[in-house]
């Protein structure tokens, strides 16, 4: 049997937190996505939960962004080795160079279309979360299949 993935979805907005939740469903895979709703929530779900494989990070949400939370999560002894993709709707490069180099393992766009977004996460879970990964190569490190 395959091991149960933990997911953190940090994600300011509902619509979008239930709209991924719906996509991931669709993969079928054997998952648990535990929300939180700002940089907060973030921490005291990191707290409360020790086997999370993986966290999607918002990059545009309210008080600390994504980026903040990346670099706390980076820069946290307890917390470093943790899996993180930012996941956005920009393509500002200064966003996508400055994740890099904090350590995000990824950098997906956030595809407006179901069945687009669909396949951004068949992207990101084709990754066995549960093994350690390593950060892949600048040129691997974008995920954009918002026009597939």
């Amino acid at each position: 049997m395959t091991p149960l993935l933990n997911v953190l979805l940090a994600e300011d907005d509902a619509e979008d937190q239930k709209f991924f939740i719906h996509c991931l469903g669709k993969l079928e895979l054997y998952h648990n996505v535990i929300w939180a709703k700002d940089h907060d929530e973030l921490f005291q779900v990191l707290e409360r939960e020790p086997a999370i494989n993986l966290a999607i990070v918002d990059l545009d949400m309210p008080g600390k962004n994504g980026k903040e939370c990346l670099k706390e999560i980076k820069s946290h002894e307890k917390y470093k080795n943790i899996p993180v993709i930012v996941m956005t709707a920009s393509k500002n490069t200064e966003d996508i160079d400055e994740v890099f180099e904090k350590g995000a393992h990824y950098y997906a766009i956030k595809p407006y279309s179901q069945a687009n977004f669909i396949e951004t996460l068949k992207e990101i879970f084709k990754i066995d979360w549960n093994i350690p990964q390593p950060i892949p190569e600048k040129k691997h490190f974008i995920i954009n299949l918002a026009f597939v």
